[in-house]
């Protein structure tokens, strides 16, 4: 939670909005990087506040039987 990584977070944000492109946040963990990120305007993310990485058969099986 580095205010330089928020910066640098934040020019990316600016860059993919005036080439008008989407966003998917990686590595969110916290309550608080979900946050700044929402106040950012970003709408897509993953990480482990979301969900724990499950192995490659149950991920097979979740897509199968969706």
């Amino acid at each position: 939670e580095n205010s330089a990584d928020w910066s640098f977070v934040a020019a990316m944000k600016q860059l993919a909005d005036s080439l008008n492109m989407n966003v998917i946040v990686e590595g969110i963990e916290s309550e608080f990087q979900q946050a700044e990120l929402e106040s950012l305007g970003c709408q897509f993310g993953q990480g482990w506040l979301y969900g724990k990485p499950k192995p490659e058969s149950i991920v097979i099986e979740l897509l199968e039987n969706s």
